[in-house]
């Protein structure tokens, strides 16, 4: 199943649209080149050129490459419809997080019990992050047991949503903070337990020496990738074992995935 195809079948039912791409913020807009299907991009940007007039707005240093994007497209043989519908689902990670970020929370594959998290290093009286923190599920369940959490998480939204959930179940220990994985806000051995639950990989070799950058001498860094342990290897399995991290697996609501653990010297 594609990545595109896991998301209809989470988020099928919600009703995103092109104009949610308006939500998106100037980080997000500059990995569409990367990120977005092109043909159905080029397609709506042609169509609605109040879209084009925002993404240049918010990222000038993309105009250039938007005019090509336009200029490029095969406009007689575009089925306008089903390009929008394209590319609304190729990004709807990133609309949901946006308008919906509650549905993520509902989908109980992608979470797994931190009794996983604390048969290999101790939680009570630790500082820890939740790094990639998304809605911030897992750093609400650190939160319970851990001194502080931090949930390092770049979508504003996002950081909104968690501060709201801490305030609704009463914790005053979660503290959510702008920054990504491979620019972590904190000091250098700072924390003692920093995880990570399907976020790890965009960057992956400058996130883990900022992982490890941040995590003091004996604490721990733990990896729930989110693979399935029967699936074939990848540059993630093999960078991480590379830089020492131990493979092991842990089981979440849709079977067993690889985990990685590190701990520092």
């Amino acid at each position: 199943m594609s990545y595109r195809e896991r998301l209809e079948r989470w988020f099928g039912h919600l009703p995103l649209e092109v104009d949610d791409l308006f939500l998106l913020e100037r980080f997000q807009l500059l990995a569409l080149p990367s990120r977005a299907p092109l043909p159905a991009l080029g397609a709506t940007l042609a169509a609605d050129p109040r879209l084009r007039r925002f993404l240049v707005a918010r990222c000038p240093e993309l105009e250039p490459w938007l005019g090509a994007l336009v200029d490029g497209l095969d406009r007689p043989t575009v089925d306008l419809e089903q390009r929008r519908r394209t590319l609304v689902w190729e990004l709807a990670d990133w609309l949901v997080y946006q308008r919906f970020p509650e549905a993520y929370d509902q989908i109980e594959e992608l979470r797994w019990g931190t009794d996983q998290l604390g048969e290999i290093c101790e939680l009570e009286g630790r500082t820890v992050v939740d790094a990639g923190s998304g809605t911030g599920w897992l750093s609400v369940e650190l939160a319970r047991v851990a001194d502080t959490v931090f949930a390092v998480e770049p979508v504003t939204r996002l950081r909104e949503y968690i501060r709201g959930r801490a305030r609704e179940v009463g914790l005053n220990n979660l503290y959510p903070l702008d920054g990504f994985l491979h620019r972590v806000p904190l000091p250098v051995d700072s924390v003692d337990v920093l995880v990570t639950s399907r976020a790890i990989g965009w960057e992956l070799g400058a996130e883990l020496t900022e992982i490890e950058r941040v995590v003091s001498p004996g604490g721990w860094a733990v990896h729930f990738v989110g693979t399935p342990c029967d699936a074939p290897r990848t540059m993630v399995d093999d960078t991480l074992e590379s830089r020492g991290y131990t493979p092991s697996r842990y089981r979440d609501g849709g079977g067993w995935r690889r985990r990685y653990t590190k701990r520092m010297s």
